[in-house]
């Protein structure tokens, strides 16, 4: 579960933890929503981040807005390219959580 704004309280992370909920949060923010006509300041967040020295020894989750069009149509698959491109491999949020394919979703 990704909080809305990445705001939890004591309360709600304990609801959510109590009840079985993995929550997760980003390192690297694209701010599509504020540009979601130009993927390049959204490209430009994942340059620097994954540039940075030791980025390959660890893992990044990133916060992209997959309702805005440009967003799934344009930027995610850049992003996709440009960090394979550097030997990233790119994987679901439950493999970067380590959990088995069959705990990603929640009846």
């Amino acid at each position: 579960m990704r909080p809305p704004f990445g705001y939890l309280n004591g309360a709600s992370e304990n609801y959510l933890r109590n009840n079985g909920y993995k929550i997760v949060d980003w390192g690297i923010d694209t701010n599509d929503w504020r540009h979601p006509d130009d993927i390049s300041a959204s490209l430009d967040a994942y340059k620097d981040a994954l540039s940075r020295p030791g980025a390959h020894r660890q893992g990044f989750i990133a916060l992209e807005h997959d309702a805005l069009g440009t967003t799934a149509e344009k930027l995610a698959p850049a992003v996709i390219r440009y960090a394979k491109d550097l030997g990233f491999e790119v994987v679901p949020v439950g493999t970067c959580l380590g959990l088995d394919s069959s705990q990603w979703y929640r009846q």
